[in-house]
């Protein structure tokens, strides 16, 4: 079986690095090998913050006791991706709404016509809108976003919520 077997992760998800953009590969030797060809002429190394973040949270178990805990302050956790095949092209968004035991609450996907990749990761914010909607209150965001990182840090908001 696992010479048929592929993994792949990211610690984004997996330890609650948000934004890291770090992730690992692991299976057959021939593949990974392949895969590193390709992986070595799209992408750049990762930082060496991110290295030892990383060798950290490898130590810390699964979630790196981040979000494990965030019941004792929020209510729901909030993560979010979003995408735009091209600038503008068809765009996506999609997000999953967990308690504090991390149980699914809610999945929500949604077509946002055709956006530039800007426009679909500003719309994060559909997510705080259906908590707002159904009353829920004490919200973790997660999200890879630089743009919506930038609007949490700013006065800016480039949208309203009621």
């Amino acid at each position: 079986m696992w010479e048929r077997t592929l993994v792949v992760n990211g610690f984004s998800k997996a330890f609650a690095m948000t934004g890291w953009r770090l992730g690992y590969l692991t299976g057959p030797t021939h593949f990974v090998q392949a895969c590193g060809k390709i992986q070595s002429q799209a992408t750049s190394s990762a930082s060496s913050i991110s290295q030892k973040a990383k060798v950290a949270a490898l130590g810390l178990g699964y979630a790196g006791g981040e979000t494990v805990g965030f019941g004792r302050f929020f209510d729901l956790s909030y993560t979010n991706d979003s995408s735009s095949l091209g600038n503008p092209r068809p765009a996506a968004i999609g997000g999953v709404f967990r308690n504090s035991t991390n149980e699914v609450v809610l999945v929500y996907k949604r077509n946002i016509g055709v956006e530039t990749n800007y426009i679909a990761e500003r719309r994060w914010a559909d997510g705080v809108e259906i908590a707002v909607e159904r009353d829920w209150h004490q919200l973790w965001i997660e999200s890879d976003s630089i743009v919506a990182i930038a609007a949490f840090q700013s006065n800016f908001l480039p949208w309203q919520l009621q």
